[in-house]
């Protein structure tokens, strides 16, 4: 266990360093599914950090996403269509 936490601890850490919120680093950083590296490098190329986040969102958030708006269902099957399959 002590071994997750040093692990989650040491992710928090570099996403505040990169500029996220303590509470947000703390919640990405805890969630697995986040792929660390490529949000760090959409930052480190000038992107938002609340865009980096919404870019590297697992596929099953973006489509939770899309069904809980009012986005029609033809931009919502467009924006899945374009996230790469993992």
């Amino acid at each position: 266990m002590a071994a997750n936490s040093d692990l989650s601890d040491w992710r928090a850490r570099r996403l505040t360093a990169a500029g996220f919120a303590a509470r947000e680093a703390h919640e990405l950083a805890n969630d697995g599914r986040v792929d660390l590296h490529a949000l760090l490098e959409l930052i480190d190329r000038g992107c938002p950090p609340a865009l980096a986040v919404r870019i590297v969102a697992p596929v099953e958030e973006a489509q939770a996403r899309c069904a809980s708006t009012s986005a029609t269902s033809e931009s919502c099957s467009s924006r899945q269509a374009e996230q790469p399959s993992r």
